[in-house]
């Protein structure tokens, strides 16, 4: 494994929500990408260090196992929608849509649950919500803001025979009442039918949407996608998912931005490969979009013109999440300016979505909220907000940050007994410079598509009693302060800025996470470090 005996750091670049108790991180460092899911049943997810790939899986509390994830070279199943003649004009290049969700509808059909759980056993819950909900890293790590998918999973059993064809059962999918239905009841915008029918033998085919509904004006959207192949570096639920935002394989090629890209370092984006396979194998993708952009392995995710899946998604994203009306919902946003560091003051407030319930007995939405509203604010430093402070009971809020990364909840309810929460992750960006010491202060706040390195280092980290913390640009002097979770100081000393390393006993701090800041006349830098004996 790369770096052999030194630690790996990953700079946190967002938290998405499920639940209160589902959720994700991402995060990104020079070697690669890391995203790790949270769920009752356990922690685990996905390391990608460009030529290596690891994946995570939990044991249970917060012990897992880490197992290398090899390319399946004789692999060539793929996905079928490409064999699509009728392929809507590109019209959503380099448009922004603005702020959506997109709900999806998992269906589980009984094989596809039994395979689950011969496979997955207790964790099988663990394994369906991280591959199918693995896409809003990829929009994280494509510079894609403001879009999440949420995807409720549910067990079902077809009102009709699976054939086993794929284009034959997409067909009886789309036009099936029950899956309607579910989609009305539970606010659906695409329903994917999760199967373990064995298509990849008969059709060479893992997944596929109609050919018709990679335009994202159709309706009534659906998709069937193989259980047995969604697993990590696969993102085939993620992929077929995108085809309804009118994004496509990286071969044949099409005009405007909607591509996916083989990459010369023998990867894939979500969007690789075609019917025809002339490229790496479909099993060696990315957690990316391509987009020209960003860089993976130190070599661009896409291409100007032409692969460019970010600006496709940016674009279309919202003509897809409309396809239903937006349940009783609610997002924050921050509306003061300046950077998002610790000592700022700041003002949050939110937006709240239309609220639109459905009668089941004619299938029509009405408007369900009504005010008077009530609004409860709290904060943590933990996404599982294990230690929340409630801060306000207005519409807005106007708080001094005590620490950073901070973790921002509101719940909103409705005069009729309705409740909505939402929850953001504000991340103090290294480097930036804050309390009026910059006359052009740069915000990297979550929702920035931008992303700078830390001047400081922790060696190592997690560390034990000792450990050397390296530096720079901070002026002649500087002061080190050591904080724990709470914000209370338990070491603080001035360091000469022009030596660049100091080391350090922490021999008598408790086990667990601590932040280290060093303030000089340049800047202020606060990083994250964790003690484990």
């Amino acid at each position: 494994m790369p770096n052999i005996g030194q630690p790996i750091n990953f700079e946190l670049l967002d938290v998405d929500f499920a639940s209160g108790s589902e959720y994700s991180l991402h995060g990104r460092s020079d070697l690669g990408n890391i995203s790790l899911y949270i769920t009752p049943q356990g922690i685990g997810g996905t390391i990608d260090l460009v030529t290596r790939v690891y994946s995570a899986f939990p044991l249970g509390g917060t012990k897992g196992t880490l197992i290398e994830l090899l390319p399946d070279e004789n692999d060539r199943s793929v996905c079928g929608t490409e064999d699509s003649k009728n392929r809507p004009e590109d019209t959503y290049c380099g448009k922004e849509c603005g702020a959506s969700v997109l709900d999806i509808l998992a269906l589980v059909t009984p094989e596809a649950r039994q395979w689950v759980t011969d496979t997955w056993g207790w964790v099988g819950d663990w394994f369906l919500f991280v591959e199918t909900h693995n896409i809003n890293g990829a929009f994280i790590n494509s510079a894609i803001p403001n879009k999440r998918v949420r995807v409720k999973i549910i067990d079902y059993t077809p009102d009709f025979d699976l054939f086993p064809d794929i284009y034959i059962d997409m067909n009886t999918l789309k036009s099936s009442q029950s899956v309607k239905q579910l989609a009305f009841q539970n606010g659906a915008d695409i329903s994917i039918l999760l199967t373990n029918s064995g298509y990849g033998n008969i059709n060479n085919i893992l997944g596929a949407i109609p050919s018709e509904q990679g335009d994202p004006t159709t309706t009534n959207k659906v998709g069937i996608v193989e259980v047995s192949h969604i697993g990590p570096i696969n993102y085939v639920f993620a992929h077929e998912v995108a085809h309804h935002f009118g994004c496509w394989h990286s071969f044949p090629i099409r005009s405007g931005c909607s591509n996916g890209k083989y990459m010369e370092i023998g990867r894939n984006t979500i969007m690789g490969t075609g019917t025809i396979v002339l490229y790496a194998p479909p099993y060696s993708r990315i957690q990316h979009f391509s987009n020209p952009d960003v860089l993976f392995g130190g070599e661009p995710t896409g291409d100007y013109v032409n692969r460019d899946n970010a600006a496709q998604i940016r674009g279309a994203f919202c003509e897809v999440a409309n396809n239903l009306p937006e349940k009783f919902g609610v997002s924050i946003s921050k509306s003061s300016t300046g950077p998002i560091c610790t000592g700022e003051t700041h003002t949050f407030t939110f937006d709240l979505f239309e609220g639109n319930c459905i009668d089941l007995s004619t299938l029509e939405y009405y408007n369900c909220t009504s005010g008077p509203y009530q609004y409860e604010w709290s904060i943590s430093n933990s996404p599982a907000f294990t230690n929340s402070q409630v801060i306000g009971n207005a519409p807005s809020v106007t708080l001094t940050l005590p620490y950073c990364p901070l973790y921002l909840r509101v719940t909103v309810s409705s005069a009729n007994g309705l409740t909505t929460t939402a929850t953001q992750l504000y991340n103090c960006a290294p480097g930036v410079v804050c309390n009026g010491l910059s006359e052009t202060p740069i915000d990297r706040s979550s929702t920035e598509i931008e992303y700078q390195h830390s001047n400081i280092q922790c060696v190592p980290n997690p560390a034990s009693d000792q450990i050397s913390v390296f530096y720079s640009g901070t002026g002649s002097t500087a002061k080190l302060t050591i904080t724990d979770l709470m914000g209370r100081v338990r070491h603080n000393e001035n360091i000469r800025g022009d030596v660049g390393k100091i080391n350090l006993d922490v021999s008598a701090l408790e086990q667990g996470a601590w932040f280290l800041q060093i303030e000089g006349a340049n800047t202020k830098q606060t990083i994250k470090f964790f003690i484990i004996r």
